[in-house]
C-alpha cells in the first residue's frame, strides 16, 4: 500500500521543513554574532598575602605577580597576548592550540607572572574570535625567531594589526565588572563571601553584538 498525500499535504510539509531552516540559519547567525566573554586580571604581591582584581591603568611593581583568568564559548577562539614595556610580545594563551575546549562554558586561567624590569607599560590584550588570527599568529611566531631591525618590523606590524582589530566596521563591545566575583562560571554561596577573590575568579565582562570578535586592551603602569 502506498501512502497518499495530496497538493495540500505536500506544501505543508514543504513550509515546515522552510520554516525549520530558516529558524536554524537565524539562531546559528545570531550565536555566531552574539558573543561574551567573562575575565580577571589578577594581582598580587610577592609575599602572596592578598590578592585583588586590577583595572586598566593600575600601577605595578617589581615582583609583583599577574594572573589572567577567561571563560567563554568553547566554539570561539580566544587569546590571551602580551606586550611588554620594552615592545616585546607573545601568546601567554591560544585556545585553538593550547588546550580542548570540551566544556562549555570553558574557563582558562594563565599561571602567576612574576613582574620584571624595564619598566613601563605593560599590555595585555584579551581576544575572543569566531576564527583563528593566521596572522597575529604569523607575525608573533615571525617575531620570536627576529632579532634587532627585523624583529621591531615584526612588531610594527602587530602594533598595526591590532589596531585594526580594536576598531572594526561593525563591534558594539560593552565591558563591566561583575556584581559579585565568579569562580569557573559559578558564583560564591554565603554571606561575606561575595568580595573574596581566589585564583580562579572571573570579575569582568564583555558582550558585543553584530560583531566578530570581542577586544579588550588592559594596560598596567610598571614603576
Amino acid at each position: 500500500m502506498k501512502p497518499y498525500f495530496n497538493q495540500n499535504s505536500l506544501r505543508n510539509i514543504v513550509l515546515f521543513f522552510t520554516i525549520n531552516l530558516i529558524s536554524f540559519s537565524l539562531y546559528a547567525e545570531t550565536n555566531i554574532k552574539n558573543m561574551e566573554l567573562q575575565y580577571s586580571l589578577l594581582h598580587r604581591t610577592s609575599d602572596e598575602s592578598n590578592t585583588m582584581a586590577l583595572e586598566s591603568g593600575a600601577n605595578v611593581k617589581n615582583d609583583d605577580e599577574i594572573k589572567i583568568n577567561v571563560e567563554f564559548d568553547n566554539a570561539k577562539v580566544c587569546y590571551i597576548i602580551y606586550k611588554g614595556a620594552a615592545d616585546e610580545i607573545s601568546i601567554l594563551y591560544n585556545s585553538a592550540t593550547d588546550s580542548t575546549p570540551k566544556v562549555n562554558p570553558f574557563f582558562y586561567g594563565t599561571p602567576w607572572y612574576k613582574l620584571s624590569p624595564p619598566l613601563g607599560d605593560e599590555t595585555l590584550y584579551l581576544l575572543l574570535t569566531n576564527s583563528r588570527l593566521d596572522i597575529i599568529e604569523k607575525l608573533i611566531s615571525d617575531y620570536s625567531k627576529s632579532q634587532g631591525g627585523r624583529a621591531k618590523k615584526f612588531i610594527k606590524r602587530f602594533i598595526a594589526e591590532m589596531e585594526k582589530l580594536k576598531s572594526p566596521k561593525k563591534m558594539v563591545n560593552l565591558a563591566s565588572r561583575l556584581d559579585k566575583p565568579v569562580v569557573g562560571g559559578v558564583s560564591f554561596r554565603g554571606e561575606g563571601d561575595e568580595k573574596k577573590l581566589s585564583s580562579y575568579s572571573l570579575t569582568h565582562n564583555i558582550k558585543g553584538s553584530d560583531t566578530d570578535i570581542l577586544f579588550k586592551e588592559i594596560i598596567l603602569k610598571h614603576d
